[in-house]
């Protein structure tokens, strides 16, 4: 899979810029987070991490992709650049409901034998969104696994902005891989944030419950708290 699934991903990506290059709006930004995580476990096994971002949407069309550029650190000593990627399309289904469809593609850079795609579907609406993704081989190991997540996110007094996560991994297929604690993990984010121009300032609570899809993640600090500050352009 790490040979070959990303070329149709990756011309999924260049004709959607293609089609959206002349009117698309283009934005990007640089976070820093005291713990980097990912479906509630850390990837920067627990330590300050600084990630780039850019973004691409074409409101005419609906079409939107972009990319994320992190670096992965595991216990051990393994360490690896990381890009995440991702396209989709939004398209309207009622007043105040829209549909998304897509692809994402995660990429590292010297441990390619992990490298991974999934496929997803979603609703959105004023303040929320919610999303069910599919991998075959998730991170590499062989397991087809399913995520489902719900977003919220609401405004608050004093200028505060309050978002919520939970999500909900499984492997659907068994492997040698499967962790003793079952086939389920769950994971969640409450925080707030505020905004100071470009700059936005981001407390969270993080965690994780045991099982699911067995990864290299450590799994010690199962919850915690992160700080972060990004910089949007």
């Amino acid at each position: 899979m790490a040979s070959q699934a990303p070329r149709p991903f990756l011309l999924f990506m260049l004709l959607t810029a293609a089609a959206g290059s002349a009117h698309a709006d283009i934005g990007g930004g640089i976070a820093m987070q005291s713990d980097a995580r990912w479906r509630g476990l850390s990837y920067s096994d627990c330590h300050p991490q600084a990630q780039a971002s850019v973004s691409l949407d074409e409101p005419g069309s609906g079409l939107y992709g972009g990319a994320m550029l992190t670096r992965a650190e595991f216990g051990g000593g393994y360490r690896s650049a990381t890009v995440q990627a991702y396209a989709g399309r939004v398209f309207g289904i009622t007043p105040g409901i829209d549909g998304e469809a897509g692809l994402q593609y995660t990429r590292f850079n010297t441990l390619s034998r992990y490298d991974y795609g999934e496929a997803y579907a979603g609703l959105l609406g004023e303040g929320w969104n919610t999303r069910l993704y599919f991998s075959n081989d998730y991170f590499g190991i062989g397991q087809r696994s399913a995520y489902a997540e719900v977003n919220l996110q609401r405004a608050l007094p004093f200028g505060l902005s309050g978002q919520a996560h939970i999500g909900w991994l499984r492997g659907l297929n068994s492997t040698r891989w499967s962790s003793a604690d079952g086939d389920n993990r769950y994971d969640w984010r409450l925080g707030v944030s505020r905004r100071f121009g470009m700059l936005e300032a981001q407390l969270s609570w993080v965690g994780a419950t045991r099982g699911g899809p067995y990864t290299w993640i450590p799994v010690g600090h199962r919850q915690t708290i992160v700080l972060g500050i990004a910089v949007s352009f």
